[in-house]
């Protein structure tokens, strides 16, 4: 990579799935990145790497905005707890905006995050897209922000059936 940086080949790095240690380990090399994408969303908010991204100078990209790791990696099935949560949902309501409008707008206008939600759907690229011509106040990012981590404390418990596999089961405040 070093011969790619100083022949003129590479110019820019971008790195995802960024932990605060790799991410000072990052900072310490001669190249640093110039991206990090990471998993952000209301429940998951990554504070301490978007703030040492911040600080230094480095674009942190949020994947994941609209709440899929928790579908598709933590267990939720097609109860998402992004979409469906009711202070989300209030906001939104008040706003005549959609949830994901809501969430790409408190991410991208009030956490300075680059957002990259996946759409096979026209009519839902073009709604996330008009996800900036409203201001939402300060109260209603102040509600969002305190959504983070609530999901993070689920319980995993793990019950034997007498013969039945494992089931795990998790817990959250919704």
């Amino acid at each position: 990579m070093k011969d790619l940086m100083d022949d003129g080949l590479v110019r820019a790095i971008g790195i995802c799935d960024v932990d605060g240690a790799l991410l000072e380990e990052l900072l310490r090399q001669r190249r640093r990145p110039h991206i990090i994408q990471n998993w952000m969303d209301p429940f998951h908010q990554d504070r301490e790497v978007r703030r040492r991204c911040r600080e230094e100078g480095i674009q942190y990209q949020a994947y994941s905005s609209l709440g899929s790791q928790w579908v598709h990696f933590r267990g939720y099935g097609s109860n998402n707890p992004v979409l469906e949560h009711p202070v989300l949902r209030e906001i939104a309501a008040l706003r005549q905006r959609t949830v994901p409008q809501v969430v790409l707008n408190w991410a991208v206008v009030h956490h300075g995050a680059a957002v990259i939600p996946a759409s096979t759907s026209a009519e839902r690229q073009r709604s996330n897209l008009d996800s900036f011509g409203f201001e939402l106040s300060l109260a209603e990012v102040a509600r969002i922000d305190s959504l983070d981590g609530i999901l993070d404390a689920a319980v995993d418990a793990v019950f034997d059936n007498m013969g039945r596999p494992q089931h795990h089961v998790l817990h959250s405040e919704l």
